[in-house]
């Protein structure tokens, strides 16, 4: 699943797919009401390796970056199920990356750190 989720950033950073087609399948069909109770750490790590691959393709548009608020706020619940607070705790961390990376409150923080 993590290879498939890497295809796909690779799609969206040479332009084959849009953003809006990532946001909209991708991430709605993880995070949907009907499969969220079905969330493994799989999932979330997939997420992750998109996020972490097109971050800056992802938060261009403001439809984007209200679509990303309302699932890293459905994201910020699931980190504390207890099904994910045992063990390394990945999956908290994995949401806490992808938030610094989209750092949709301070996006010239993150510019300026990579000049």
């Amino acid at each position: 699943f993590r290879n498939v989720m890497i295809v796909i950033a690779e799609l969206l950073n040479a332009k084959l797919i849009t953003s809006a087609d990532v946001l909209d399948c991708v991430f709605q069909s993880i995070l949907c009401d009907d499969n969220r109770a079905y969330l493994c750490e799989n999932d979330i790590e997939g997420l992750y390796e998109i996020m972490k691959r097109c971050y800056r393709t992802l938060v261009v548009t403001k439809s984007n970056e209200s679509c990303l608020r309302r699932y890293f706020s459905i994201l910020e619940q699931v980190k504390h199920w207890p099904k994910f607070s045992h063990g390394m705790q990945r999956v908290p961390f994995m949401v806490n990356q992808m938030k610094a990376l989209a750092n949709l409150d301070n996006k010239h923080k993150l510019k300026r750190a990579w000049y």
